[in-house]
């Protein structure tokens, strides 16, 4: 009886500190970003050997980066579960999950086809 008691109550420990950390739409918003911005910055500088075209480059990729963030904000929804939070994109009427959040830490999963529909975007 003791040990089934520690168990539940370690479990609504466990339990009540998930719903304390569970992420919100900003978090979700700030790794799905960084994500894409690496994603951005790897393209921009792609095959680019000279440092005055590195440059100009890594600009160029902060003015996209910029933009980017508008539009995937704008069109990103989290559900909260209490336990834990799911962020969807939406592009063109299609939602895909693409992070999960749980004890205050964001997952992401940016797919090819996510990645084109972000291409396009820009």
């Amino acid at each position: 009886m003791k040990n089934f008691l520690l168990f539940i109550l370690i479990l609504v420990f466990i339990a009540g500190f998930c719903v304390v950390s569970c992420p919100d739409k900003e978090a979700h918003s700030d790794a799905i970003m960084e994500t894409v911005n690496n994603l951005i910055d790897d393209r921009m500088t792609e095959g680019i050997t000279e440092e005055n075209e590195k440059t100009f480059a890594l600009f160029a990729s902060s003015l996209v980066s910029g933009v980017s963030n508008i539009v995937i904000d704008s069109r990103l929804t989290v559900k909260n579960h209490f336990l834990f939070s799911i962020g969807k994109v939406t592009f063109d009427g299609e939602s895909q999950t693409v992070s999960i959040g749980i004890l205050n830490h964001v997952f992401t999963d940016i797919d090819d086809n996510l990645k084109k529909e972000i291409e396009k975007r820009l």
